[in-house]
């Protein structure tokens, strides 16, 4: 129940992030996923790409942008992933980066 979702960093100020998704439409395997099938989603992150140890909760279906504040210069690297309904979480989507 993985919803592929689009990650757009967007440089806010020196020491914070904004990223924004597109809301996913379906699920991974194809079938139809609804506004109200949504609850939210999970945004991990880190310094290594390979350690997304840091984790945002989003709350809301049609919410699609959170800001990310009070970060250290450096290279940021950010995945998404969205949780339905019945509290299952789809898989990540891939990896993006982005330097302040």
């Amino acid at each position: 129940e993985a919803a592929s979702l689009v990650v757009a960093p967007v440089f806010v100020a020196s020491t914070s992030i904004e990223l924004s998704w597109d809301i996913p439409e379906e699920r991974e395997d194809g079938s139809d996923l609804s506004l109200g099938e949504i609850n939210g989603y999970m945004i991990v992150y880190g310094t290594d790409e390979n350690n997304l140890s840091q984790q945002l909760s989003v709350e809301g279906a049609s919410v699609t942008t959170a800001v990310l504040e009070e970060l250290s210069a450096g290279t940021y690297y950010f995945s998404i992933a969205t949780i339905d309904s019945d509290g299952v979480q789809g898989a990540y989507s891939s990896v993006i980066q982005q330097s302040i």
